[in-house]
């Protein structure tokens, strides 16, 4: 298969109006796209992992004429990731806040059914032992309610949220993630 990049192109000389590229197909991407998500195989190799509906990565985004924004851009264990863009004005931490142009959590949702119950929901602190963890009951998420999260505190990485729905209508505003705990 071949694609046609157009002059616009960074990687083209611009004294050529177009340049043939091939195009292989692959599963894999190297480097992955978000090397964070490795931190969520641990959820998607228990034996909750085939209840998980998908994927997100929050960032901040001062070049945002809105207070959001929320695309899917691609693809992780055959799930979508969606991308969360906030403007710095959205109160997103209830820690330092995030500097634009850097990711702020990646989240590992269970958002659709069928749901684990609590119980089961819970014992998936017991994947990251070495980690710190809090969690959240009913938290407002920008107008979205959810029934609780957990929030892993690895080093290395950013925090990682897991979301148990179901999704149900919450209130305008929303309820920050916990500070990065001491």
């Amino acid at each position: 298969m071949s694609l046609v990049i157009a002059l616009a192109h960074p990687n083209i000389d611009r004294s050529t109006r177009e340049e043939e590229v091939m195009m292989y197909g692959e599963e894999t991407r190297h480097p992955k796209l978000i090397p964070h998500l490795d931190l969520t195989e641990r959820v998607l190799d228990s034996p909750l992992g085939h209840m998980v509906t998908g994927f997100h990565v929050h960032s901040v985004d001062d070049t945002l004429d809105t207070v959001f924004t929320e695309a899917v851009v691609g693809v992780f264990h055959k799930l979508p990731v969606r991308s969360i863009r906030s403007h710095p004005s959205r109160p997103i931490s209830l820690g330092p806040r995030t500097l634009p142009g850097h990711i702020d959590h990646i989240a590992v949702d269970f958002l659709q059914p069928p749901f684990p119950s609590i119980n089961d929901f819970d014992s998936l602190k017991s994947l990251y032992l070495n980690d710190k963890i809090l969690m959240q009951e009913y938290p407002n998420c920008c107008g979205i309610l959810v029934t609780r999260k957990l929030w892993v505190y690895s080093l290395g990485y950013p925090p990682l949220e897991i979301a148990l729905g179901p999704k149900t209508q919450g209130t305008k505003g929303c309820d920050p993630r916990p500070a990065w705990p001491s």
